[in-house]
């Protein structure tokens, strides 16, 4: 009896309530059925009063808990538990609502649940995060029903709980490399044969069955008076640094995720699969104040390192300063390396302001420009106009369109490799170089 307004009348209660209404209205032409319709209304009140006194004779007739990981990844499906436990002896049906942050746009409903007597049961959802960071979830209400149905008990349990969404780290084992094998999204990714071998002297050893003889060590197999062999390894631990521009040119949103966090995305799987390659994986990030930084490295927690700098990675609404970071990239990258620089270029003209920057650090280092083609637009260049100002959208469009592909050939013109790609196989097409240009010796 504690709870005495925490009550929700059901749609059998109203529409009992009607039918005796009915009855009574009737009963006006026919007095015969004045009768039957007080017996109506005095069994539908009790029903209710008896479901009254079955849902609300406790304080508590339930208990929930949400359960989930401590962590999120950003951009996937990720599963969130509640377990509903039954305190009385007969059944119940239970409407779950969890209050889950605001970032994942989750309204309404989660689900529904039969609970037997004294027992519990599980109720598993997913969200799909569309930011970094960090958030809370709220309680977890629940609307109890019993089998009269006529009156529902809402219940309200306070199960704050907080959540950190990190950078894609679920698609990693989609991309674990194991002699060029791949599973899931790295399907798409091709095997590209190696050109030429550069070899790097490992260690003299004991000749064995099998060894190429043009690798015997003379002088070493005199010394030693049985025949010796140089052991030697593929050169291996080329610096591999991932630059995000995190201006404002990279707000942009596409199904659901901002530019800046697709290539978070493809970056945090990049230096996945160069660790896995033995290369030493770096991250930068600038916008207009000094560029974040993080040296390459093979060290084991290496990747922890790079997902904590990616976690608290930013949008920064101001313009991205090139100079500045062709000057931070000379003082702290001094040996050659690759540089995948995430940015993008909305007209030619834009990408002109920055040409000598682009020009400069690829002569020091091997520049690879990744930029992003725009769906919204290539959809308008296909859809018929039907009228001038759709002629005119698809004017725009195709001019739009031919300056995105005047970017490809101005950088590739000055010796510079470039990637126009579609944000949703960024990840696929990244890898993609980074293998072919190992492959090519271009490190």
């Amino acid at each position: 009896m504690k709870r005495f307004f925490d009550f929700l009348p059901q749609n059998r209660l109203y529409g009992g309530l009607g039918l005796s209404s009915l009855l009574f209205l009737t009963a006006y032409v026919y007095p015969l059925l004045y009768g039957t319709a007080r017996a109506v209304l005095l069994l539908i009140i009790l029903l209710a009063l008896t479901d009254y006194l079955l849902l609300f004779m406790r304080p508590r007739i339930v208990a929930a808990v949400r359960s989930h990981a401590r962590r999120f990844s950003n951009g996937d499906p990720n599963g969130v538990t509640i377990t509903v436990g039954n305190l009385l002896p007969l059944p119940l049906r239970a409407v779950v609502y969890d209050e889950a942050p605001d970032v994942f746009q989750f309204r309404g409903e989660t689900g529904r649940l039969k609970l037997p007597p004294k027992k519990s049961a599980r109720l598993r959802y997913t969200l799909i995060p569309g930011q970094r960071g960090l958030f809370y979830f709220g309680s977890i209400n629940v609307l109890l029903t019993s089998p009269l149905g006529f009156i529902g008990r809402f219940e309200r349990f306070k199960n704050e709980s907080e959540i950190h969404v990190y950078p894609s780290f679920l698609r990693l084992k989609a991309y674990d490399i194991n002699a060029l094998t791949f599973s899931g999204e790295g399907e798409h990714l091709k095997r590209v044969r190696r050109v030429g071998v550069t070899m790097e002297f490992d260690q003299i050893r004991t000749y064995v069955p099998g060894d190429d003889f043009r690798f015997v060590n003379w002088r070493a197999t005199a010394r030693r008076h049985q025949v010796m062999v140089n052991q030697y390894m593929d050169e291996q631990a080329q610096s591999i640094y991932m630059i995000l521009n995190n201006s404002r040119v990279m707000h942009m949103p596409f199904n659901g995720l901002s530019l800046l966090d697709h290539s978070i995305n493809s970056a945090l799987v990049t230096a996945h699969v160069v660790l896995q390659k033995k290369d030493r994986p770096g991250l930068m990030s600038f916008s207009a104040d000094s560029p974040r930084f993080l040296p390459a490295s093979t060290h084991s927690n290496q990747r922890i390192r790079i997902l904590d700098h990616l976690y608290r990675l930013q949008t920064d609404r101001r313009e991205a300063d090139y100079e500045r970071l062709y000057l931070y990239v000379q003082k702290h990258i001094p040996q050659r390396s690759l540089l995948m620089l995430y940015t993008n270029f909305e007209s030619k003209s834009a990408l002109e302001r920055v040409l000598p920057v682009l020009k400069e650090l690829n002569r020091r280092h091997v520049l690879l420009v990744i930029y992003f083609k725009n769906d919204l637009v290539e959809k308008l260049r296909r859809e018929k106009a039907e009228d001038l100002t759709g002629i005119h959208t698809q004017v725009m469009a195709e001019q739009y369109l031919f300056e995105k592909e005047a970017i490809i050939h101005l950088l590739t013109h000055h010796g510079i490799m470039a990637l126009y790609v579609n944000p949703g196989e960024l990840t696929p097409d990244v890898l993609n170089m980074y293998l072919a240009i190992k492959a090519r010796h271009l490190i």
